[in-house]
């Protein structure tokens, strides 16, 4: 079922209780009351994309430029997915670009598969990995070419040592995504699906409390499984340790769907960030902690278990939720006054920071003490471990030179004032990695074969065909496009047969 639990505390902006027409571009409308049968359809068309992120609207939009008839159903009151809450635009990784040419590095689809074992934790041999490292370069076209997009860069990847190949997009959010639905013929808003079903050689779609469709294809791209307590579970994290920072409407309402109808799924794997405290007036999302160069976190045994400099790195997320019951402490050396604490689901994102630090004082999620010792005690860790990640943290500072887990760009300091305090810092979930697996058409397999009129994209696939990459990649956004431009191909090569 694409049922869809009340998320508390995250705002959304709807498109009003009419039908809503961009000058140029999609209608926007919401479903129509059903009829009394099941599966009796009320609309036929040629496709249907299930998800308007930007995986199902680029698919979408590549549909309709290939004469076919699409509509896209969006569960939320608006378009744009995860989208909507990127405070500024999102790199893309892409391997032989003019860019890269004009600043003189020679780069492309095979030197990307010789970095690809460190750049991405996977294998050169994957056949989605190839499809990935051959079409990324006319994606690039297409998004320059067709959409009018333009990046900046290239630049490199601070946690990886190859070559530049991270480039900027520009513009804002909204207008991307303006960009993306203005090739889109109609979008209906506020349509969950939550069944589909076989009828006469196509596939039958049920809205709830809405209208009936029937498509000679469908194609599913509704993002990540985050927000699902089920699909995290099974993916090995426990949903009661964790934050939110991203993606409020990552249901994985697809998931569940196409699993309930045999799909294969690959490995599931969560990418959590480790700056994360708790939102104190809403405890299951996150603020993120302004990044301040005196500050080390450290776990149960008041040992450093990761770069601080690396808040944003899926690494330092992965360390926090190995270490016992997935909690850890933001060390500072003052009361915290002077941090910032920023809501990822305000745009720009708001910065709190006395109001954040009380509330948080009488949570116990912010802890002080007058010396190291007592506040080891008060928050629950290791006294002496604790002394000493501070005393070797400021040996660093005060020899200037690099500690084992920062260079020498990232020590200031030192810690030493009269107030020692803690955060509590717990995983702050950002993407998921696999699920629904594909073929190299974007066609869903269930027993490795092609489930009729099914297609899969974007996040949903962990990216790609279930699992690209395998914990995925800096820039992996480039994946989630890709998908759907290869599932979109698909398509209109199938029904053109």
């Amino acid at each position: 079922m694409f049922l869809v639990p009340w998320i508390a505390c995250v705002g959304t902006s709807t498109w009003g209780d009419t039908a809503v027409a961009t000058t140029e571009g999609a209608s926007l409308r919401r479903p129509s009351p059903p009829n009394a049968w099941w599966p009796e359809v009320e609309v036929d068309t040629d496709v249907v994309v299930i998800g308007a992120g930007p995986a199902g609207l680029l698919a979408a939009g590549d549909l309709a430029e290939a004469g076919l008839d699409v509509v896209v159903l969006e569960g939320s009151d608006a378009v744009g997915g995860s989208a909507r809450w990127w405070e500024q635009p999102p790199h893309l990784l892409f391997a032989g670009t003019p860019l890269q040419a004009a600043a003189g590095i020679d780069d492309g689809p095979e030197t990307l598969l010789a970095d690809w074992a460190e750049l991405a934790d996977g294998s050169a041999e994957d056949p989605w990995v190839q499809r990935f490292a051959t079409d990324q370069q006319a994606l690039y076209a297409a998004l320059v070419d067709e959409l009018g997009w333009s990046f900046s860069g290239p630049r490199r990847d601070d946690d990886f040592g190859g070559l530049a190949r991270l480039h900027d997009l520009d513009g804002e959010s909204e207008e991307l995504i303006a960009d993306l639905v203005a090739r889109v013929p109609e979008i209906v808003v506020d349509a969950w699906v939550q069944d589909l079903a076989w009828d006469e050689g196509a596939v039958a779609i049920e809205v709830a409390d809405g209208e009936r469709w029937r498509a000679r294809a469908v194609l599913v791209a509704t993002g990540g499984f985050l927000r699902d307590r089920g699909w995290l579970k099974a993916a090995g994290v426990d949903p009661d340790v964790v934050r939110w920072s991203t993606a409020p409407t990552s249901l994985a309402g697809g998931h569940s769907v196409l699993d309930g109808l045999g799909a294969d799924m690959g490995e599931l794997v969560v990418g959590a960030y480790s700056h994360g405290v708790a939102d104190p007036w809403c405890g299951t999302e996150e603020l993120v902690i302004g990044p301040t160069a005196a500050m080390i976190w450290v776990g149960p045994d008041g040992q450093r278990y990761a770069d601080e400099s690396h808040a944003n790195s899926l690494e330092a997320g992965r360390a926090l939720l190995e270490l016992e019951d997935s909690e850890a402490w933001a060390i500072v050396g003052n009361s915290g006054d002077g941090l910032t604490m920023s809501d990822p689901y305000t745009l720009p994102h708001e910065v709190h920071d006395g109001d954040a630090v009380g509330l948080l004082d009488t949570s116990g999620e912010h802890l002080c003490a007058d010396d190291p010792w007592m506040l080891a005690d008060a928050i629950g860790v290791d006294a002496d471990g604790l002394w000493a990640s501070i005393e070797a943290f400021n040996a660093a500072v005060d020899a200037g030179g690099g500690d084992a887990f920062r260079d020498e760009s990232g020590l200031v300091g030192p810690i030493e004032h009269s107030l020692y305090c803690g955060f509590r810092l717990r995983p702050a979930l950002a993407k998921s990695f696999g699920g629904v697996v594909t073929d190299l058409g974007g066609r869903v397999l269930a027993d490795g074969e092609p489930l009729p009129g099914l297609y899969a994209a974007g996040e949903l696939t962990g990216m790609a065909g279930g699992g690209l990459g395998g914990h995925g990649f800096n820039g992996s956004l480039t994946a989630v496009l890709v998908s759907a431009r290869v599932a979109a191909e698909g398509i209109a090569s199938d029904l053109a047969r």
